[in-house]
């Protein structure tokens, strides 16, 4: 018997006759059901198992265990599609319900993607009429059934907890090297070395925002470039504007200019993945090139810098980044500078040190899990609200129980921030990790490290011990 297209038409070519639309779904993938169904004739299922059938995962008195992680899968693979998330409530649940067994049905799950979600126009018009729209999603699902587990002998242990999480996918799989702290220094100088890479007939530059346009702003100011900026989160791309050096009427005419498209970072690629319509909407002739490259990520740029696997640490954004939920902070020499030398009297000196100190890093992107501070605890109301003042939210502001400052010097400060550090790590959990305490002394965030057994950083020498 020929292959049937029924689930694009509503004809069985196979067996000349018309389908109604339940016996579309189930007609590929079961065809003696359908032909019983059609004769009239009972149908039973021949891998039909006699005698009490195993429970189901789901019903297991451990709880819930997926059986499978196809709908993981198809929600990654229709989003990088996309490139916009799955915003559908019902689309999400139905996805999420795929992992619940391990039985799935190709056509139901074609057609299902296809009539309930909210596939963009563009994307549409790029793959023609009904039949084309099916055949691609029907290729997406045929992919993620290929690489979906489907197993359901146990339920699945409990994951043992890890110092660096796996986090999203094999891109934040740890690498066989250390930590590596990226300063900003660093980062001008692998911006410059991105310039022997470059074609030389690229004739502007286009910075991804917010941390490509560091990169971007330094290439087109090398090559005397003008610059344009794309805005993901509005879909489009704004002239940057130009100085007196390049003439201030010179702009951007991305539809015939050859186009570097610039991003600080290549993690995953999903970001790569996103700007892509838009790119391919604005402009004519682009390529793409990023200062680090994750080895592992999944979609790479034509051109980059430097290799930097997972995990490592960028000092221009690992405070208002993914991992600050994970990052623990001294204060002095962190979110300020550190107290001048002659101020640390315990008096006037010092009190005006704890009002008025000058801002260093500033975390702002989510509340400071913890602040582990030497200062001692008669100066917490001044240091509050230094922080408000500065628009840092945290959870947790633990300072030295001594009276004096006299006092606080005869403990071991790095002990005592290394057993709170400790305390904080036991019971918080990383995603993506890993976690992290940023001690300003170098000395002491070696003695942390040795005695938290736990990953901590010196922004200051770059150190990761």
């Amino acid at each position: 018997m020929s292959e049937c297209q029924c689930e694009l038409s509503g004809f069985c070519t196979a067996r000349n006759v018309a389908l109604k639309p339940t016996m579309q779904l189930i007609c590929r993938a079961n065809k003696p059901r359908v032909d019983a169904m059609l004769s009239g004739e009972p149908w039973v299922n021949p891998q039909a198992k006699k005698g009490p059938q195993r429970r189901s995962c789901s019903t297991t008195k451990r709880g819930r265990c997926d059986c499978s992680n196809l709908g993981t899968l198809l929600l990654a693979a229709i989003q990088a599609e996309t490139g916009r998330p799955v915003s559908c409530g019902t689309c999400k649940a139905y996805l999420q319900s795929l992992n619940k067994t391990s039985a799935h049905d190709h056509a139901a799950i074609v057609q299902k993607l296809y009539a309930e979600i909210s596939w963009p126009p563009e994307w549409r018009i790029t793959h023609g009429d009904k039949e084309g729209q099916r055949k691609r999603i029907s290729e997406i699902v045929s992919t993620a059934l290929a690489a979906a587990t489907t197993t359901c002998e146990t339920p699945r242990p409990k994951p043992v907890r890890r110092t660096v999480s796996r986090g999203v996918g094999s891109a934040f799989v740890a690498g066989t090297g250390p930590t590596r702290f990226v300063r900003s220094s660093q980062f001008q100088f692998d911006i410059l070395n991105l310039i022997a890479k470059i074609p030389p007939d690229v004739t502007a530059i286009a910075g991804v925002a917010r941390s490509g346009l560091s990169a971007a702003t330094m290439l087109s100011m090398y090559l005397h470039l003008p610059m344009v900026t794309i805005r993901q989160t509005m879909n489009d791309v704004v002239q940057t504007g130009n100085g007196w050096r390049l003439g201030g009427t010179k702009h951007v005419n991305p539809r015939t200019e050859k186009i570097l498209v610039v991003d600080d970072t290549v993690m995953t690629g999903n970001s790569l993945k996103a700007i892509k319509p838009l790119i391919d909407r604005e402009f004519g002739n682009a390529i793409y090139a990023a200062i680090y490259v994750n080895p592992k990520a999944l979609l790479k740029p034509d051109i980059w810098s430097v290799d930097l696997p997972w995990p490592h640490i960028l000092e221009w954004n690992v405070f208002n980044s993914i991992l600050s939920p994970s990052a623990a902070m001294d204060f002095d020499g962190i979110l300020c500078h550190d107290c001048p030398p002659g101020c640390d009297d315990d008096g006037p000196k010092y009190s005006d040190f704890i009002r008025n100190a000058k801002p260093l890093y500033m975390p702002r992107r989510c509340p400071i899990p913890l602040i582990v501070t030497a200062r001692i605890e008669r100066y917490r109301a001044d240091t509050e609200d230094w922080l408000r003042r500065h628009g840092i939210r945290w959870n947790r502001l633990v300072m030295h129980p001594a009276a004096t400052l006299a006092e606080r010097r005869r403990d071991n400060i790095a002990a005592y921030k290394a057993r709170h550090y400790a305390a904080w790590a036991a019971k918080h959990k990383a995603t993506p990790g890993p976690i992290i305490f940023f001690e300003s002394e170098d000395g002491q965030a070696r003695e942390i490290a040795k005695l938290a057994k736990l990953l901590t950083i010196c922004p200051h020498t770059a150190g990761c011990y």
